[in-house]
Order: C-alpha cells, then sequence, then structure tokens
C-alpha cells in the first residue's frame, strides 16, 4: 500500500476528498489536519495521481507528498532528522535537495517552533553530507507536522503540484499593486501553470479596478479592459490600455477584434462566466488562452466545476484549475482555444 499526503485549503477538504474518491479505486481518505489528509491505496503513484491532478484535473489539492515515514507525536528533531537520513539513502538522493516544513493549519500556535525545526533540521542534513535550501531542486524531503503525526518523504519536484511547503504560494502585497486579485495571476505564473506571451492583445472582461489589466500591461500587452466601472486613476494614462464602458455581453455582440488572451474574473456564477468564455471564442488567435476564476458555492462545489468543464470543453482544451492558495470561495482555470481544423482532420 502507498501513501500519499495531500494539502488543500481547509474549507475545501471535504472537495478534495471526493475528487480523490472518484479517481482513486478502493482508496482510504483520512483527515490528519484542517488542511492535510492522506490518502491510502494498493495501487497509488505520486507520478499518477500528480498527473490526474493536471489533466483530469483535480481542483482541490494544492499540495502532494509520499509518506515514508509516520512518526507519532510528541517527536523532536533529532528523531526527524534520522528518520530522514534514512529515507535519503534508501533513495539513495546526495548533494543539493530542498527542504520544505510546515505545520497543518490547527497545529496549535507555539506548540511546534516550526522555523527553529527547519534550521536545526537542515543543519543537521549539511552536517551529514547534503546541502540544504527551500525551493528549486529536482528532489525535495516534505516535512509536515500535524497534532498527532510527523509525515516525511523525499519526491521529485515535478511531482509536489507546488513547490512551496504545504503549496502556500505567499506573494506579497506591493504598493503599486491595484488589487489582491493580481496575485492569482502571479501564483499561476510561480506555479507553471501559465507563462505571458511576448506581446499581443489581451481582452479583459470585467476589468475594474484593473489588477489584471495592470498585470498584462506589465508583460507588454494591449489590453481592452471592459467594464462601465472606472479603472484605478493610475491606469488612466496608459495608452495601451482601452477602457471599454460597456458590460461583457455587450462588447461580445459588436466587436470583431481579435485576442491573443482572454482574462474573466467576473463576479457572476460559474457556469454564465464559462458561457460568456465560449461565446468569446471566436474572438481569439488560433495559440489564444483563457484565464478565469470559477466563483463556486462550498456547498455545491463538485457539481458546479462539472457543469463549468463541460460548457468550457466546447471551446477549449482545460490546461490546468486549481483552488489557488490565492483564491477564496473560487478556483482558476487556464483554457487553450480548441483546434478545430486540426480536429476535423483527424476524424475517421
Amino acid at each position: 500500500m502507498t501513501q500519499l499526503l495531500f494539502s488543500c485549503a481547509p474549507e475545501t477538504f471535504a472537495d478534495a476528498r471526493r475528487e480523490l474518491n472518484q479517481t482513486q479505486a478502493e482508496s482510504r481518505v483520512a483527515r490528519m489536519g484542517d488542511d492535510v489528509g492522506t490518502v491510502e491505496a494498493a495501487a497509488l503513484t505520486i507520478e499518477a495521481l500528480a498527473e490526474q491532478c493536471r489533466q483530469r484535473p483535480l481542483a482541490f489539492i494544492q499540495r502532494l507528498a509520499t509518506v515514508h515515514v509516520a512518526l507519532a507525536m510528541p517527536v523532536g528533531v533529532a528523531e526527524v532528522a534520522a528518520a530522514s537520513h534514512t529515507i535519503l539513502r534508501e533513495h539513495q538522493i546526495m548533494g543539493t535537495l530542498a527542504l520544505q516544513l510546515w505545520g497543518s493549519s490547527d497545529l496549535p500556535a507555539g506548540a511546534v517552533p516550526l522555523k527553529d525545526w527547519w534550521a536545526e533540521l537542515a543543519a543537521d542534513l549539511e552536517q551529514h553530507g547534503w546541502h540544504v535550501v527551500r525551493a528549486g531542486q529536482p528532489h525535495v524531503l516534505s516535512v509536515c507536522v500535524t497534532a498527532t503525526t510527523v509525515l516525511i518523504g523525499v519526491d521529485q519536484r515535478n511531482d509536489i503540484l507546488a513547490d512551496w511547503p504545504g503549496g502556500r504560494v505567499h506573494l506579497a502585497a506591493r504598493p503599486e499593486q491595484i488589487s489582491r486579485a493580481e496575485l492569482k495571476l502571479e501564483e499561476l505564473v510561480q506555479l507553471g501553470a501559465f507563462t505571458w506571451p511576448d506581446r499581443g492583445e489581451a481582452l479583459d472582461l470585467g476589468a475594474s479596478p484593473g489588477g489584471w489589466t495592470r498585470q498584462a500591461r506589465l508583460h507588454g500587452m494591449t489590453v481592452w479592459a471592459v467594464d462601465p466601472a472606472t479603472l484605478d486613476p493610475r491606469l488612466a494614462h496608459d495608452r495601451g490600455i482601452i477602457h471599454i464602458r460597456e458590460t461583457a455581453q455587450q462588447l461580445l455582440a459588436i466587436t470583431h477584434q481579435h485576442f491573443d488572451l482572454l482574462l474573466n474574473d467576473m463576479r457572476m456564477d460559474g457556469d454564465r462566466s464559462a458561457a460568456l468564455a465560449v461565446e468569446a471564442a471566436p474572438l481569439l488567435r488560433s495559440a489564444g488562452r483563457v484565464i478565469m476564476t470559477v466563483k463556486v458555492s462550498i456547498r455545491e462545489t463538485g457539481a458546479q466545476l462539472f457543469q463549468v468543464f463541460a460548457i468550457l470543453r466546447q471551446a477549449y482544451t482545460i490546461e490546468f484549475a486549481r483552488h489557488l492558495f490565492h483564491n477564496r470561495h473560487e478556483v482558476t482555470l487556464v483554457a487553450r482555444l480548441r483546434d478545430r481544423q486540426r480536429e476535423r482532420s483527424h476524424r475517421p
């Protein structure tokens, strides 16, 4: 039996459990903390589950790790270090590695001094021949501390979904930011889920106050910002922004302009938002992408996403869908315009 650790937002644990139960035959899911759980199954591998998270997609799992050792609390750094040595040697991992240590969100404050633990564990590993950094390495040693257990494992970076402890992609707000929504786009880039084009035109539906418009401009895109409401005054004199004071529905009914990127962070039901994205598909150039957030109800999340995916797949291939660390009651999607000509040529 293989046991994997997964992290999620506390309010989406039931959704993460549901996704795992639907995709992993005869699996057992256990909650280890508010935002941490384990899944166990006979034929389970982290590589396969990571691929499902990316391709199916499973939207509520933010971080994965293999559980090679589970130590019952209370436990000290020396015991965690000894277990880590054994795991690393068994997997023949030497040289530089990333050490990522975090605690479940319900861990009592001060119960475990995590900063001290990281420093002490890193120093011990350095003394025994490993060079330790926090991220950016092919192999990652994961240490998750819960109220009852310390879960330890080592994996390849490509399989853990997010190269951050617990998948908590902490990004600092900056004075020049217009809105918190910008952090969603920055997190997408950090996760490798999206790369900005070198140039081109973006259509930002529901743009006000202009956070996503600002991000697109930072990366050299000309932006059609569609919203009856005003944009932040800091954007007023930017000649690369065309502010269309219409609703998204009104603009889509009259424009023949073509775009390379569709941005959609509108506050509306997910199925309506997805339908608008499908309506906008003829305006996208052949390599066009869509980034959108899907507002979800906590009680009906699974059914809502299934419906949104079905609508979007009329025109798009979904490349990424996840409840990001910087999302609230929403899931962020990245989709690519389907190549209808290529699909027709491959039909029997």
